[in-house]
């Protein structure tokens, strides 16, 4: 089942706000790890320059009492923003 969830976030270089949409689904491996498939609720026209890539996972790995958080496609990121984008996404996304 897809969940859409709004990521707030500061840019750094401009003085400005944005909340955009996320949608995601969530697959479990096991019980200690979660992979969550995410893409950028947007018409293609709609999408931030700076946001780059689009689409990306985040894989959580649960081993007591620590969360391993890793992201996808780390080498790619368009910009620092959108790297910023992707790990406010994994600090609001929940099961």
């Amino acid at each position: 089942m897809d969940k859409v969830i709004r990521i707030p976030m500061q840019l750094t270089q401009k003085d400005e706000y944005v909340s955009i949409p996320v949608r995601y689904t969530v697959e479990r491996e096991n019980e200690a790890v979660t992979i969550y498939s995410c893409k950028v609720d947007l018409p293609k026209d709609k999408i931030p320059e700076w946001l780059t890539p689009h689409e990306f996972s985040i894989r959580k790995v649960y081993k007591k009492p620590v969360t391993v958080t890793q992201l996808s496609h780390i080498k790619n990121w368009g910009s620092v923003d959108a790297a910023l984008f992707a790990d406010e996404t994994a600090k609001h996304i929940r099961v």
